[in-house]
C-alpha cells in the first residue's frame, strides 16, 4: 500500500514510464515482483488512510479526498492504483470501502488523521487475511474473527 506519502508531499500520480511518479513506480514495482516470481498473486492496496489531518496549530487542514493537492485527489491515487491492479492482472482492494473512512468517523480509525490506530490497524489485517484464506480455497465466512480462529480447523473447499 504505497500513494498517501506521494499525495501529501505533493508527487506526481500518473505516468506509466517513469518510475519517480506513484503510478510508474508501482508498476515498475509489480512487474519486477512478477518477472522473478511468475506465479505468486499480488494484491495492492490502494491508499486508505488519510482522509483528514491537522496542522501543528491544531486546525483542520486538508480532506484528501476532496482536495486536490496539484496531481489529484487521493481518491484519484487510489483510482490509478486500481489501473494497476488492472493492467498486471493483480487483485486489488481498496480498504476504506470497507469502513467508509469520512470526516464525521476518522478519529475512530485514525491516531492523528494519517496513520491507522490498532482498530484500524486490525480490520485491515483481516481484510488481507480473508482475501488470503480465499484466494488460497478456504472459505471464511465474514463474521469469522481470525483473531481467535483455530487455523488448523480449516477446510480447503473444492
Amino acid at each position: 500500500e504505497y500513494g498517501v506519502n506521494d499525495f501529501i508531499l505533493h508527487h506526481p500520480r500518473l505516468s506509466d514510464n517513469d518510475p519517480t511518479v506513484y503510478q510508474g513506480a508501482l508498476l515498475r514495482g509489480i512487474n519486477l515482483l512478477k518477472d522473478k516470481y511468475p506465479n505468486a498473486q499480488i494484491i495492492v492496496c490502494a491508499p486508505t488512510y488519510v482522509h483528514m489531518w491537522y496542522n501543528v496549530g491544531g486546525g483542520y487542514w486538508i480532506d484528501g479526498y476532496i482536495t486536490d493537492n496539484g496531481y489529484g485527489t487521493l481518491y484519484d491515487f487510489m483510482t490509478a492504483a486500481q489501473e494497476v491492479a488492472d493492467k498486471t492482472g493483480s487483485m486489488q482492494i481498496t480498504p476504506w470501502t470497507y469502513w467508509n473512512m469520512q470526516e464525521g468517523n476518522f478519529k475512530e480509525y485514525l491516531v492523528d488523521g494519517i496513520h491507522m490506530n490498532d482498530t484500524a490497524r486490525r480490520k485491515y489485517a483481516q481484510i488481507l487475511s480473508r482475501i488470503i484464506l480465499r484466494t488460497s480455497g478456504y472459505d471464511v465466512p465474514s463474521e469469522t474473527d481470525l483473531d481467535t480462529l483455530d487455523y488448523s480447523t480449516l477446510v480447503k473447499q473444492n
